[in-house]
């Protein structure tokens, strides 16, 4: 059975990056294409104040097939807030996911990306975190999350043993002289590839608004490659 994709995002006041996100999209759409695997689309929109609802309707009107791109309008009604730790922040981001997700209860994907709409990546990066689901012990995967600054962004997402990644090299002591190979990790934020049953079976904490407590809590397991990378402007 070929691979089915769905790639899952939300955004709000997105206009700067929303090219770029569209062309990353259509980039990995031709690179699964040609493995004879499929890539669909699905969005959450909400709360923003530039023309990011009418760009998605734009593009949704654009494509082929129709049912390529499936954006839902998910509003919280908060205020928006820049990249700092706040209890209300993660709350509406994850209600945001959530109720999202509901909408792949019924789905017949096989495997679900999640990424976080502003991020830079490349198909390749996505192609290889997708094969290791193909090991019957990796649930979901994810890249390292660097700053285009070279710095790791996601300090406050991703976690080992209780223990938060930094900025600097090795990021985490699991990974001083590590080879290179997948490592098991608690939680990571910014960018993960899953099974499609984990995307239904999982919650994100609205404490946190990570999925990594959720994924271990329904029996799964989280890993992490450290040779592959997304970026953060």
């Amino acid at each position: 059975m070929s691979m089915k994709v769905v790639i899952t995002s939300a955004m709000r006041d997105a206009t700067s990056y929303l090219p770029r996100y569209i062309t990353q999209v259509q980039v990995l759409k031709d690179a699964l294409a040609s493995q004879g695997a499929a890539l669909r689309v699905l969005i959450a929109e909400g709360d923003s104040k530039d023309e990011t609802w009418d760009w998605l309707q734009d593009w949704q009107e654009s494509i082929l097939p129709d049912n390529f791109l499936q954006v839902q309008r998910i509003k919280h009604g908060g205020r928006a807030y820049g990249s700092i730790d706040k209890p209300q922040r993660w709350k509406q981001i994850a209600w945001v996911y959530n109720c999202l997700y509901e909408y792949l209860w019924d789905a017949d994907d096989n495997a679900v990306i999640y990424v976080e709409a502003d991020l830079i990546w490349t198909s390749n990066t996505m192609l290889k975190l997708l094969a290791h689901l193909k090991h019957p012990l990796v649930d979901a995967v994810a890249p390292m999350c660097f700053h285009t600054s070279g710095t790791f962004y996601d300090i406050y997402g991703y976690r080992k043993n209780g223990e938060y990644f930094t900025h600097n090299s090795p990021y985490h002591p699991a990974l001083r002289n590590h080879d290179g190979s997948l490592i098991q990790v608690d939680t990571v934020g910014s960018c993960q590839v899953m099974l499609m049953e984990v995307a239904q079976k999982c919650k994100f904490s609205e404490d946190t608004v990570l999925l990594g407590h959720s994924i271990y809590e329904q029996g799964f397991r989280l890993w992490l490659d450290p040779k592959l990378k997304v970026l953060h402007p």
